[in-house]
């Protein structure tokens, strides 16, 4: 009879908060993109996750994890979270193997095959870096005109920047290769996601040894799910209940602040 009295409590006490264990979303998403997705010391994390609310993945973090963890903790979901290179990222979100993936920037094409969150997870503002001896006069984008300027090989900086004609684009393959470039006097500038480079411009001592001029664009990064998935408009809006709440109670703040992210970049 105790036992029963037990199992009707605990019962209860489960029907009563609202948590089930049915209450899971599984999650892909990618390492080596910081400060918004990133393992370290790199290499370390593990492929498949298991996060229950209120607890954290074992060398993963930041910005963007920490906006989905904390949104999908405050709805009472346990995260199914795996790690693996953006192409199978894709691969497993278009195989049903999960039900989402983040960052995700919206796309016409990618209008068509999925839906996203309506927040985000995250705010990309695209800046030009110049030699602080730099006589460059910013007006926007159009005060590049002759100029050489470092970008990021496969990183989008926008319609307005990607199809402009009046500056020669030299490609890079990592940030600070690009910014060696600038510090050497072979490029004019250097085009970059704000958060990311004033990233690994922290980490390498240089914050201060460039120019950083005012953002001309910026891109939204969000969660994704393919609309054929039953359950991915669902979960979408689950993400965005939990979002609505965070920012209520000052978790969404909290994160902004752990990051030294201002208002301005998300």
């Amino acid at each position: 009879m105790k036992t029963k009295s037990i199992i009707f409590t605990l019962l209860t006490l489960i029907h009563v908060s609202g948590w089930s264990s049915d209450k899971i979303v599984k999650i892909a998403t990618l390492t080596g993109y910081p400060p918004f997705c990133f393992d370290e010391p790199a290499g370390t994390a593990s492929v498949s996750n298991s996060i229950p609310p209120g607890m954290d993945a074992k060398s993963f973090k930041g910005i963007s994890w920490d906006v989905v963890r904390e949104s999908f903790a405050a709805v009472d979901y346990t995260i199914q979270l795996e790690l693996v290179p953006w192409v199978r990222v894709m691969n497993y979100l278009e195989n049903n193997q999960v039900d989402l993936c983040f960052p995700a920037v919206k796309t016409d094409g990618r209008g068509e095959l999925y839906y996203f969150s309506k927040n985000p997870v995250d705010r990309q503002q695209f800046v030009i870096y110049v030699r602080k001896d730099s006589p460059l006069q910013w007006d926007g984008l159009k005060s590049l005109s002759g100029l050489t300027i470092g970008t990021m090989r496969e990183w989008s900086f926008g319609q307005r920047f990607e199809t402009a004609d009046f500056f020669k684009k030299v490609s890079n393959t990592e940030i600070i290769i690009g910014l060696q470039n600038l510090n050497l006097g072979r490029v004019d500038g250097v085009v970059g996601y704000e958060i990311s480079y004033d990233y690994e411009l922290t980490k390498a001592g240089m914050l201060n040894v460039f120019k950083k001029l005012p953002p001309f664009d910026y891109s939204d990064e969000f969660m994704m799910g393919l609309k054929n998935n039953t359950k991915s408009k669902l979960l979408l809006d689950e993400f965005d209940r939990g979002y609505e709440v965070i920012q209520k109670n000052g978790i969404l703040q909290s994160v902004k602040a752990k990051w030294k992210i201002s208002n301005a970049n998300n």
